[in-house]
């Protein structure tokens, strides 16, 4: 798997303000509601969902994953589990991992 780009990820987040309208309308909620259940003004839940505000922060997209029921993941339209990683390589991570933590059960502290 290649490793995403600046250019994949603009065109992977352009659907974002579509995702968040279609998932309201979906689910049958107004604008205020939407807001309302994410800590956000109407307005502000409106310029996402017609492109007008293009770079939501973190705390947005948890507030609107929170309203609409969703995970980060479904809210950014991503695949779950994705991974950036070569095969190989997570499976070398996943094994370095485990190998710290049964250190850690011994009461061994990985050195620094």
């Amino acid at each position: 798997m290649d490793i995403p780009t600046v250019d994949d990820f603009d065109a992977q987040i352009a659907g974002y303000g579509q995702r968040v309208r279609d998932r309201r309308k979906a689910l049958g909620l107004s604008l205020d509601k939407v807001a309302e259940r994410a800590g956000l003004t109407k307005s502000y839940v409106w310029e996402i969902e017609n492109g007008k505000n293009k770079n939501p922060t973190l705390r947005t997209t948890f507030g609107l994953c929170r309203a609409l029921g969703w995970t980060f993941a479904d809210l950014v339209g991503i695949e779950a589990g994705a991974t950036s990683l070569h095969p190989e390589a997570m499976k070398i991570a996943i094994q370095v991992d485990a190998a710290l933590k049964a250190h850690q059960t011994k009461g061994d502290a990985p050195n620094a």
